[in-house]
């Protein structure tokens, strides 16, 4: 499960803001801290979630769009690049990772 410091939740709030609008359930608890990815489907699916959200994280900060009280959303997509990266580095779902970078990003 991805885990967040204290200082980490506001990239834990924009993904979740963000899983939300796309409506995909699994991408929500694997945010949110409550799934472990069990599958490399699931590793998948939460991948392309992540390039999804990026691209409407991206749509809304180039639209000069406030969410969340107006929270830099390209610093945290950053930050939560780096943790989503690394969490699946970790646990073997690297290459699920790269497919969906290269399909969807």
């Amino acid at each position: 499960m991805l885990n967040y410091s204290d200082s980490d939740l506001p990239a834990k709030h924009i993904a979740i803001f963000y899983a939300d609008k796309i409506s995909n359930s699994i991408t929500k608890e694997f945010f949110n801290g409550q799934k472990a990815l069990a599958s490399k489907e699931e590793a998948l699916e939460v991948a392309k979630a992540f390039w999804e959200i990026t691209n409407l994280a991206s749509t809304d900060h180039l639209n000069n769009l406030s969410i969340l009280d107006n929270v830099d959303v390209e610093f945290w997509m950053h930050k939560l690049f780096n943790k989503v990266y690394g969490y699946y580095e970790k646990n073997g779902f690297k290459e699920q990772w790269k497919i969906a970078e290269e399909k969807y990003s």
